[in-house]
């Protein structure tokens, strides 16, 4: 079965200062829609939610 954390997070990009919305997880690389550059991959997770988190990073 296919994991189902959907949900995403707003980062500010430190090279321009754009906010970008990362996913909780994914394959990859989050990369800044303007810049291109890289962004920081920082998302909350809970007791409830860490392991499905944690299994699709």
């Amino acid at each position: 079965m296919p994991p189902k954390v959907t949900e995403s997070s707003v980062v500010r990009c430190p090279h321009c200062g754009r906010n970008n919305r990362v996913p909780r997880a994914g394959a990859g690389v989050p990369r800044c829609g303007e810049c291109r550059k890289s962004l920081p991959w920082v998302v909350d997770a809970g007791d409830e939610d860490f392991a499905e988190v944690a299994e699709t990073s």
